[in-house]
C-alpha cells in the first residue's frame, strides 16, 4: 500500500478527533424567560427556555443559573439547577426580578466553565385601586394553635361603603380561598376567622385583602401577606397557680399549662413577682414551676403571676399569653402559715390521685 496514501489518511483522522474535542468558546443565553403567577398569592414560578443551539445531548452538561428578588432587596436569591423552572415565595407588594444564564461544565470546557450572557425580566406590582385604600395593621393571631383570626383597618381613604375581602393559599390547595367568616363593624369586614387549619401549620401560608366599592365602581388597593402559623401562636393564660414552701430553697410555684393542642414541650414561661410598687422580680423557665425568692424581713407583700410562650424548639417566633390570676404571698409577719401548710396538704392528696407533676411531652414537629 502506498504511504504516502496512509499518512494523508492517518492525518485526516488526528485533524477530525481535534476537531471534535476543541473547547467552545460561546454558549447561547436561554429563552423566553417568565414569571408566572398561577393565582397563589405570592408562590410563583420562574421558567425559561434552552438556547436554540446546545452541544449534543449527553456531550457537555448544560446547567442554568438563577437569580431572583423583590426590587429594592440587597441580595439576590442564587439557584443553579438542571430544570427550566423555579418556585418560590415572593412579595407581590412590590415589583419582582429575575435573571438567568447558561452555564456549560468544566467537561466541555478543558476544566474551565463557560457562561452566556444573563436574560433579565421583572413584574411590577398589581396598580389596581384607589390610593389610600390599602388595609392598615393587618394582624392574625393563631389562639393555642386552634384558632385564626385576622382583622385589620380600612384605608385611610376608604369611603364608608368600601369592602373588603381576604383570600388565601397554602400548600396542599388547589387554588386560593375566600374568606367565609367575616368579622364586621360598621357595615364593613374589618376581619376573618378561619376554619380549623392543621394542615397549613409550618408552611407559607399567603393572605390577600382587596376589595371594591360601587359609587363610582372602583377596585379597592390589594394588600399581600405571607406567614407561618406556628409563628403567630398566642397561648391562653397558664392556670391553677399553686404554691408549697420548699425550706430552705424559697417557695415552690406550679402551674397547669395552658389546655390545648399546644405540646408542652413547646412552652416557656415568664413568672413576675410584682409588689405595692409594681414589678420585683422576674423568673423564666421551660416547665411549669419555678422556685421563688425566700421572703425576709423588709421585703413587702408579693403576688405572683404567669404567661406562656412558644419556645424556639416549635417555632420562630411567638406571642406571649396573658397574665394568669394572681396568687399572693403573705409578707413576713403576716398570718401566711395557714396559707402556705394548707397548700402542702393539698399536696399528698394530689399526688395519690396520679396527677403528679406534667412531664414535658414530644414536641410537635
Amino acid at each position: 500500500m502506498d504511504s504516502t496514501w496512509i499518512y494523508w489518511v492517518t492525518l485526516m483522522g488526528w485533524l477530525a478527533r481535534g476537531a471534535s474535542s476543541s473547547p467552545l468558546d460561546t454558549v447561547g443565553a436561554p429563552q423566553d424567560l417568565r414569571i408566572v403567577d398561577p393565582g397563589f398569592l405570592g408562590f410563583m414560578s420562574v421558567t425559561w427556555q434552552p438556547p436554540s443551539t446546545l452541544p449534543a445531548p449527553g456531550s457537555c452538561a448544560v446547567r442554568y443559573e438563577l437569580k431572583y428578588r423583590n426590587a429594592g432587596q440587597e441580595y439576590w436569591q442564587t439557584v443553579i439547577t438542571t430544570k427550566l423552572s423555579y418556585e418560590d415565595e415572593f412579595d407581590l407588594n412590590g415589583a419582582i426580578e429575575a435573571k438567568v444564564r447558561t452555564i456549560l461544565g468544566d467537561d466541555c470546557m478543558d476544566g474551565s466553565s463557560l457562561h452566556s450572557p444573563w436574560v433579565q425580566t421583572v413584574v411590577q406590582p398589581d396598580s389596581r385601586g384607589a390610593l389610600g385604600t390599602r388595609v392598615q395593621d393587618l394582624r392574625c393571631v393563631y389562639t393555642n394553635w386552634e384558632q385564626l383570626l385576622c382583622t385589620w383597618r380600612p384605608g385611610e381613604d376608604a369611603p364608608p361603603e368600601a369592602d373588603y375581602h381576604l383570600y388565601y393559599w397554602y400548600h396542599g390547595l388547589a387554588q386560593a380561598q375566600v374568606c367565609e367568616d367575616y368579622v364586621s363593624a360598621d357595615g364593613r369586614h374589618v376581619g376573618c376567622r378561619f376554619p380549623s387549619l392543621q394542615e397549613a401549620e409550618y408552611k407559607d401560608f399567603n393572605i390577600c385583602v382587596n376589595g371594591s366599592f360601587s359609587s363610582p365602581p372602583t377596585s379597592l388597593q390589594p394588600t399581600y401577606f405571607t406567614l407561618q402559623l406556628q409563628n403567630i401562636v398566642q397561648p391562653r393564660p397558664p392556670e391553677g397557680l399553686t404554691m408549697q414552701q420548699k425550706n430552705p430553697e424559697g417557695p415552690l410555684l406550679e402551674w397547669q399549662p395552658p389546655r390545648g393542642l399546644i405540646p408542652p414541650a413547646c412552652l416557656e414561661y415568664h413568672i413576675q413577682g410584682k409588689g405595692p410598687l409594681g414589678a420585683l422580680w422576674e423568673r423564666w423557665s421551660s416547665d411549669p414551676e419555678a422556685l421563688l425568692p425566700q421572703p425576709g424581713p423588709g421585703r413587702p407583700a408579693t403576688c405572683v403571676r404567669v404567661r406562656a410562650r412558644v419556645n424556639m424548639f416549635c417555632a420562630q417566633d411567638g406571642l406571649w399569653s396573658e397574665w394568669s390570676a394572681e396568687l399572693c404571698l403573705p409578707g413576713p409577719g403576716q398570718d401566711g402559715g395557714t396559707l402556705l401548710q394548707g397548700v402542702r396538704r393539698l399536696a399528698p392528696s394530689r399526688l395519690s390521685k396520679g396527677q403528679s407533676r406534667r412531664r414535658p411531652s414530644r414536641a410537635r414537629g
